[in-house]
Parts: C-alpha cells; structure tokens; sequence
C-alpha cells in the first residue's frame, strides 16, 4: 500500500484523522475508497442507514455486539464493510473471526482493519 495519498481525494483521510484513526490506516483507506471508486462512505452509521452506502467504517466507537449484524447487512446490502481495529481485544477479535469464518466474499485482514468485500470476487481469506 502507498505511504502516501495516490490522488487528489483527501475527504475520507481526514474524517477518518478526525475520529483519531492511525494516518497510516487513514491514507490506506482514501486510497481504497480511489481506487474503488466508492462515492459514499458511512463511518459509525446506524445499520438501517448502511444501504445508503458502498463502504461503511466501524471504528472502535461501534459496539462489539452490532458488528454482527452490520456484517450481515453489509452482505444483504452488497457494499464493503471496514471493521477497524479488529484485534482491539478479546472479545472483538473472536467476533471478527466469526464473521470472516460465516462471509460469502473476499475478506482481509492486516490487523489494523478487517475489509469484508460484498461483490463479485469469490470466497477468498487473506490475511497479512
């Protein structure tokens, strides 16, 4: 992933600084949501309002206990969902681990977010 923001899009990366998210993880998301050409992007949205969107953050504001089911509708809803911090503890990461196990799609995990892809890529893990 580039160290640096790769275009002139910078609105996610300072929602994300904002809500104090490593600038490491904030530019590698801006250059996702680029790269993937993703318009709307949800950060700690009610799971009702999750369609709305084609990716949706979780960061560690979101209760362990509405990840499921954000997970879910991520998968209903066909969008991307970005779970950070997905080692924060315990709890979180048997969750997380949960829901990798149960998703349809393409998940990846680099330990300082879980992205759990909704679309036409096939069943893969990646964790690195």
């Amino acid at each position: 992933m580039a160290s640096k923001i790769t275009s002139a899009e910078h609105e996610l990366h300072d929602r994300l600084k904002a809500l104090e998210i490593p600038s490491r993880r904030a530019i590698e998301l801006q250059n996702l949501a680029v790269h993937c050409e993703y318009n709307s992007i949800g950060i700690d949205c009610p799971i009702a309002d999750m369609p709305h969107y084609q990716m949706v953050i979780a960061t560690t504001a979101t209760i362990d206990d509405q990840l499921n089911k954000m997970a879910a509708m991520a998968t209903e809803a066909k969008l991307t969902l970005c779970i950070m911090a997905p080692y924060m503890d315990g709890k979180r990461q048997q969750i997380c681990g949960k829901i990798i196990d149960a998703h349809p799609c393409t998940s990846i995990d680099n330990r300082g977010y879980l992205l759990l892809f909704n679309n036409h890529l096939p069943k893969q893990r990646f964790r690195l």
